[in-house]
């Protein structure tokens, strides 16, 4: 867990999270929707999980190897990513 959080928090700093746009296939297609059912659920893990997947994509398409370093922050990138997904699963809310 604490590779998780040290993961999440590279992918935050680093700025990879974009604001816009994020998870827009999860939000309800209808627009006369009430403002709080159009709201996610979750929405910074939900941001967290998509920096995670850009830093993931970013490492991947390095030009470099970094001494087996690169791949070894892949395989923890994808710990991390599943970790949100378990949480978000966790949520019975």
């Amino acid at each position: 867990m604490k590779r998780f959080a040290l993961i999440a928090s590279i992918a935050l700093v680093l700025g990879v999270a974009g604001t816009g746009g994020v998870n827009a296939h999860l939000r309800p297609a209808h627009r006369g929707a009430p403002v709080a059912a159009q709201r996610e659920r979750h929405p910074e893990m939900m941001r967290a999980l998509q920096s995670l997947q850009q830093a993931k994509n970013e490492l991947q398409h390095s030009a470099h190897d970094f001494g087996g370093h690169r791949v070894k922050a892949i395989q923890e990138t994808d710990e991390a990513i599943r970790e949100v997904r378990e949480a978000l699963r966790f949520d019975k809310h």
